[in-house]
C-alpha cells in the first residue's frame, strides 16, 4: 500500500470492518501511531471508515484511542461528519457532533457536511445540521454537484423553514415531469453546434446537445444541412421533421440516450438512512 504498513493496515482494516472493537484496541493500544494513519494509500482511515459504515461504538473506541475527529481522506478529503452526511446516518451525524466534530470544516471541493448531504439528498442529516448553525448555499451552488438530479430548490426551501419530511420522492416529482415535457418535444442534435464541439463531445464520450425543433431557425434546420443531417443520423436520428416524406413518423424517434426507460434511475440508498450496522441500542462507553 506504499505507506510501510500493508498487512498491518489490511488486519486493521479487516477488524474494523467486521467489528472486532477487542482487537481494535488490541492494535491501538501497541502501536498509537495507528490511529490516525491512512489507510489503502490515503483513501480511508480508522475513524473514517468507522463512520462511514455507521458503527459508532467503533468510532468511540478510535476516539478514546485519541483518534483525530476531523481527520480527513480520499480524493475529496471529507472527515467523519462528512461521510455520515453522505449516508444520511442521522444518529452517527448527532453522536460526531456531541464528540467536537468540527461542523464548519469544508473538503477538498469546499463543501461542508451541510452540503455533502445536500448533494446526497440526505434530508434527515441535512435537517439536523441546518439546525445546528449550518446554512445552505443558494440552489444554483449545487446544481453541478448532485449525485442525481433532484428538486434542489424545493430541498432547500422546505430545509430552510426547517419542515419535516417523510418521503424524499417528493423531490424527484418535479424533474420527471420536466423530463417527460422534454422528451415529448421533437428533439433534434442543435446544428448550430461547431466542427470543434463536435470533435471534443465525441473524443470525450459526451451526449449531443439537444433542442426542440420549434427553436431553431427554419434556414438552419437540421434536415436542410449536411452537417445537421450527419450528426442526426450519426447519433440514431431522423433528422427530418415528423410527417416529411422522408420521415412518416408522426413524433421524432427519442435518442437512446435520452430514453426514458434507459436513464439511469436515481440512487435506491440516496435520501434514506443508511445505518448499515445495528449498534443503536448499544451504549456507548463515555470517552471522558
Amino acid at each position: 500500500m506504499g505507506n510501510g504498513h500493508s498487512a498491518q493496515d489490511e488486519y486493521l482494516l479487516e477488524a474494523i470492518l467486521t467489528n472486532q472493537e477487542a482487537e481494535v484496541s488490541n492494535i491501538l493500544t501497541k502501536d498509537s501511531t495507528r490511529v490516525n494513519a491512512p489507510l489503502l494509500n490515503g483513501m480511508t482511515n480508522p475513524i473514517c471508515r468507522a463512520a462511514y459504515l455507521g458503527k459508532r461504538n467503533m468510532v468511540a473506541l478510535i476516539l478514546k484511542h485519541q483518534g483525530d475527529i476531523n481527520l480527513k481522506c480520499g480524493g475529496k478529503g471529507n472527515t467523519p461528519l462528512m461521510w455520515s452526511a453522505w449516508r444520511n446516518n442521522v444518529k452517527m451525524t448527532q453522536f460526531l457532533v456531541s464528540q467536537g466534530a468540527d461542523i464548519e470544516a469544508t473538503n477538498n471541493e469546499g463543501l461542508n457536511a451541510l452540503d455533502v448531504a445536500i448533494t446526497r439528498v440526505s434530508y434527515a442529516t441535512a435537517l439536523f445540521l441546518k439546525k445546528q448553525g449550518l446554512s445552505p448555499k443558494p440552489a444554483e451552488f449545487y446544481e453541478d454537484k448532485l449525485q442525481v438530479k433532484f428538486d434542489v430548490e424545493l430541498f432547500i426551501e422546505k430545509l430552510e423553514n426547517e419542515e419535516q419530511v417523510h418521503s424524499f420522492n417528493i423531490f424527484y416529482k418535479r424533474i420527471e415531469r420536466e423530463e417527460q415535457e422534454w422528451l415529448s418535444k421533437d428533439l433534434v442534435i442543435d446544428p448550430r453546434e461547431t466542427w470543434k464541439k463536435w470533435l471534443t463531445r465525441n473524443m470525450n464520450f459526451e451526449e449531443p446537445p439537444m433542442v426542440p425543433r420549434e427553436d431553431i431557425p427554419e434556414d438552419n434546420q437540421p434536415h436542410t444541412t449536411f452537417y445537421g443531417k450527419m450528426t442526426c443520423y450519426l447519433n440514431g436520428i431522423n433528422p427530418y421533421p415528423p410527417g416529411h416524406k422522408n420521415n412518416p413518423a408522426k413524433t421524432n424517434d427519442t435518442l437512446d440516450v435520452l430514453d426514458k426507460s434507459k436513464m439511469k434511475e436515481p440512487d435506491q440508498e440516496l435520501g434514506r438512512n443508511r445505518e448499515e450496522n445495528k449498534e443503536d441500542d448499544l451504549v456507548i462507553e463515555d470517552l471522558k
